[in-house]
């Protein structure tokens, strides 16, 4: 190499010539998914892998490293190597095979202690870059707090929708409640008002014809049993629209409810979704904090790997809520509950159901008939019996 080499260059030349297998292996995976910065390619952080199936089965790899091994450890180590392969050419430093060591606890080149120190310049470069870092994390939480309110103001509209929705079904419940129990009212209103006016009708008729007592009881009942009918009729048409109002009710408040649960997951969701981006930020600017301070320390002839120790593990201590924090929440199951309607004859109110008389009459007759036929053929068996009347 010459001295001047890329990040990239840099792991091209070790993924060609390293003596060890692993870190040719791992040079490979670096560069399928970074670029010259050191930053690995966001998509390939975020996204998932899958199988030969076309099945997800969890997070991208490169090379057989998984992007979370890359990010945390492997990527770091190259960088810090890298920097200080960096700082031994600016040294003037003729050691071209300065990061062929295998471990990786300090790396190739990673003690310079003794050796030339970085200027004041380079360190000030390194202090601006953490700088930077830290005030990105600084930013975090506030803007996880604009995200999550940005989505709670989403759901609050939704949930004031979701409930003007139920008031105006609500209201018409009620009034078409109201207006067939004003029908049912109004019709035995008008029943008994018919019956009333018939029965007298129908008693002057008979006294105008001589009947006696038990012809004017007989009347009273048949009118009463015609009246008994039609307010039956009446509760039964009740009963029947009020089963449609309830049912039809019922069946908006098991759907009222489903949306309901729809519209809470979709809340916790965006929520959780708005938290796992924010801690996968954290954690990726934690990485990169991490790199920048070993990259400073290694440059003033410290130990980079303790210089990035405390950063990677807030980095690494986050992962496991990384990972809950990508479970769907889901209270709706899809099934629908069914709303089952009461019985007609849960409907019937008092004074609906038809009182038994005696003689009942076939189905279909009017009662007030056949007592004016009853009357007449007995009026007209008198006039034939007495010829002079």
């Amino acid at each position: 190499m010459q001295g001047n080499e890329s990040y990239r260059q840099y792991l091209q030349y070790h993924a060609n010539n390293h003596p060890s297998a692993t870190k040719r292996a791992e040079a490979q995976a670096l560069l399928n998914v970074t670029g010259d910065d050191g930053g690995l390619n966001g998509y390939f952080l975020m996204g998932n892998g899958t199988n030969n199936r076309g099945q997800t089965v969890g997070e991208q790899k490169s090379n057989g490293y998984t992007a979370s091994s890359l990010n945390r450890s492997v990527n770091p180590w190259w960088m810090n190597s890298y920097a200080n392969w960096q700082h031994s050419q600016k040294q003037g430093g003729a050691n071209l095979n300065l990061d062929l060591g295998g471990g990786r606890g300090g790396g190739g080149g990673g003690g310079m202690g003794g050796g030339n120190r970085a200027s004041a310049a380079q360190l000030a470069e390194y202090d601006q870059g953490i700088g930077q870092l830290e005030h990105g994390l600084g930013r975090i939480d506030n803007q996880l707090g604009v995200r999550l309110g940005n989505i709670n103001n989403q759901y609050n509209t939704k949930k004031n929708e979701l409930k003007s929705s139920w008031n105006r079904a609500e209201g018409q419940f009620n009034d078409q409640t109201r207006q067939n129990q004003q029908q049912r009212r109004t019709n035995i209103n008008n029943i008994n008002d018919r019956s009333a006016v018939g029965l007298r009708g129908l008693l002057r008729s008979l006294g105008s014809m001589g009947a006696v007592g038990s012809d004017m009881q007989l009347a009273g009942r048949a009118v009463q049993n015609q009246a008994n009918q039609q307010r039956t009729g009446a509760g039964q048409t009740y009963a029947q629209n009020q089963k449609q109002i309830d049912t039809t009710w019922g069946q908006f408040k098991n759907d009222y409810a489903d949306e309901d649960k729809k519209l809470n997951d979709w809340k916790a969701n965006e929520d959780n979704a708005a938290r796992q981006s924010s801690q996968t930020t954290r954690q990726n600017l934690l990485t990169q904090l991490a790199q920048m301070k070993s990259q400073k320390a290694a440059a003033q002839g410290a130990n980079g790997a303790n210089a990035a120790r405390a950063d990677l593990g807030r980095a690494n201590a986050l992962s496991s809520e990384i990972d809950n924090l990508g479970r769907q929440q889901s209270t709706y199951s899809g099934n629908k509950v069914q709303y089952n309607a009461k019985d007609l004859d849960s409907y019937k109110v008092e004074g609906d159901t038809a009182v038994g008389v005696s003689d009942p009459q076939a189905a279909g007759s009017d009662p007030t008939l056949n007592i004016y036929n009853t009357r007449l053929k007995q009026e007209d068996e008198r006039k034939r019996q007495n010829q002079y009347l």
